[in-house]
């Protein structure tokens, strides 16, 4: 998309759930916020099989097909199928005829026009018309508008009851605000600034030829005041309780800044430390790391990215007393719309315990496999009558019989090797709490008379 704005995935998610018979408008200040609009919201109508058209009054209809092609679209295949169409909208009302009976006439033909390109297009066999319409010029000073609520209101009337869904274009620079106020009001949905709006000031088409408005006007801000209190209200609550499950887990939680200055810790964290919440906030977590840790942790930090918010970590941390202990932290990276790293959130356990017995483990594998490789005898791992393993006395004692089979078959190199060889087994249980499976077994080979050594 060389060229192209490129929105954030929360803008794109919003615009799809714009459906058929949605009025929304487009309030915009420069040609790159309306394409970064317009552009998406076609391409969600090609996925769904709608016809997209693009009526233009202040650009050149030339204008899309180059934002299109900005954004790899085959604009050859979307002209050859009229997925896409763009037109003046002069054309589009059959050469501007009623130019001049008048702006509010010039609506009332709009509806016609748009009652015929929607029967045209599901003859197509497109489900529906997708429009984006620049108004800005319909609706400059001197254009012949009057009551530009009730015409906007008959023309969202008319959305909602045909296979249409519209976007109407607003340029915030050039249409006079007390008209772009009549926009707001006449849309339930805004998009300005990078956000898809539900818009709390809309005000439905029947309340403009109700007998009374200025009542039914005070019955929905008061209304409208009340629903947004009550939102705000429970997002205190949904807060709250948020805020109580993060107290009452069991894990390290903790929030922090690109540089690590921690802005919340939960209980869990602050018993793990020792230390009081007023304590930790706005300390650094990196002073409980070790300098090795703190390095490992720095380079950890900058590989977030947008495509990539969640990463895990295992390290050492110092506790206020001295006590070195391990921890496993998975840490998501919060980006804002701009894709600017903000801030952290993280989930964290001990895993001391564990990180002791991989070291046991560890330090018991080299003791046994010195064991293994440094004896005289012969010694053999055996699973499913195949060799595994075997110390380099071992190679040298049934290499002869084995040939080039690097897993060869114990029975036919047992039967082949000289009498004087004696063979002692021992099974080892397969891994697991049921012990079930096949065990392996260790094999010692040696010279007449043999002696187990034991493993």
């Amino acid at each position: 998309m060389a060229g192209a704005l490129t929105p954030d995935a929360q803008f794109i998610k919003s615009l799809e759930r714009i459906g058929v018979h949605d009025p929304v408008c487009l309030i915009y200040k420069d040609r790159t916020e309306q394409l970064a609009t317009v552009i998406p919201f076609f391409l969600i109508g090609l996925e769904r099989g709608e016809q997209c058209i693009y009526l233009a009054r202040d650009n050149p209809p030339e204008m899309i097909w180059t934002a299109l092609r900005d954004w790899e679209i085959d604009v050859d295949h979307c002209q050859k199928t009229q997925a896409v169409v763009s037109m003046g909208f002069d054309s589009f009302l059959s050469g501007g005829r009623l130019n001049q009976a008048g702006g509010n006439a010039e609506f009332h033909h709009l509806s016609a026009a748009l009652d015929a390109a929607v029967e045209s297009a599901q003859q197509k066999g497109f489900t529906a018309v997708r429009l984006a319409i620049e108004m800005t010029g319909i609706l400059r000073p001197g254009s012949g508008i009057t009551r530009v609520r009730e015409t906007l209101a008959h023309l969202q009337h008319f959305i909602t009851t045909h296979a249409i869904l519209c976007l109407s274009q607003f340029d915030r620079n050039c249409v006079d605000p007390e008209i772009i106020l009549d926009v707001i009001y006449t849309h339930p949905t805004v998009v300005t600034n990078g956000w898809v709006c539900q818009n709390f000031y809309y005000i439905p088409p029947a309340d403009f030829v109700t007998p009374n408005p200025v009542s039914r006007e005070i019955d929905r801000i008061l209304q409208n005041l009340g629903t947004h209190q009550q939102i705000l209200d429970d997002l205190l609550k949904s807060e709250e309780k948020y805020r109580l499950l993060l107290e009452r887990q069991t894990d390290l939680i903790c929030g922090f800044n690109p540089d690590g200055t921690l802005t919340y810790v939960n209980k869990a964290y602050c018993d793990y430390f020792h230390m009081k919440k007023e304590e930790l906030i706005g300390l650094n977590f990196m002073t409980f790391l070790p300098e090795e840790d703190q390095h490992r942790m720095r380079e950890h930090l900058r590989q977030f990215s947008p495509d990539q918010p969640i990463r895990s970590i295992q390290h050492r941390t110092i506790l206020p007393d001295g006590l070195v202990r391990w921890q496993h932290w998975t840490d998501q990276a919060i980006f804002n719309r701009d894709g600017t790293l903000i801030e952290f959130q993280s989930v964290g356990r001990d895993i001391t315990e564990q990180k002791q017995t991989e070291e046991a483990l560890k330090e018991s594998e080299t003791k046994y496999r010195t064991l293994f490789e440094s004896s005289n005898d012969g010694i053999f791992l055996i699973q499913e009558d195949r060799f595994v393993d075997c110390n380099p006395p071992g190679g040298g004692i049934v290499r002869p019989a084995a040939g080039r089979d690097s897993r060869p078959d114990t029975r036919r190199v047992f039967a082949s090797l000289p009498t004087r060889w004696g063979i002692f087994a021992r099974e080892i249980p397969p891994a697991g709490p049921s012990g079930r499976g096949k065990p392996t077994s260790i094999f010692r080979m040696a010279a007449s008379p043999p002696r187990w050594h034991g493993f």
